[in-house]
């Protein structure tokens, strides 16, 4: 019986989602910008599973990466709701972001990698545009 979970195309889905996360971390949009071609990569990949591996495979496979990225973008959640001085109670982490995972992880895990890494002062916050742009 072959694996469930395809370990080729489970790195290549981890090389989209780290391109995206690498260039999340800078500021300059002309930087910043290259990130989409890592999340452009990472549904790609999704579609071109469907064809290359059997459903099944395709969908383990997509669904490892999928609660990778929801997991992620939890304990982004609770670090900042733990960080937080006023606790309010819609501030909470919420489990519903592993459903949210499935349709978009390659999209949550950038962001859950740039915020946590802002949110636990490794990044600078982006500077605030000026009003009327």
């Amino acid at each position: 019986m072959s694996q469930l979970v395809d370990p080729f195309w489970l790195c290549l889905l981890a090389a989209s989602a780290g391109w995206s996360s690498f260039f999340s971390l800078f500021q300059r949009p002309h930087v910043r910008g290259w990130r989409n071609l890592g999340l452009l990569a990472g549904f790609l990949l999704g579609i071109a599973m469907l064809v290359a591996l059997p459903w099944r495979q395709a969908l383990a496979t997509w669904a490892v990466a999928a609660v990778s990225g929801g997991a992620l973008y939890i304990v982004y959640e609770l670090v900042a709701y733990v960080r937080m001085p006023a606790k309010a109670p819609d501030a909470r982490p919420r489990l519903g972001h592993l459903v949210h995972a499935f349709f978009v992880w390659p999209v949550m895990l950038p962001e859950a990698v740039e915020y946590l890494l802002a949110e636990l002062g490794v990044l600078k916050p982006a500077p605030e545009a000026p009003a009327g742009t």
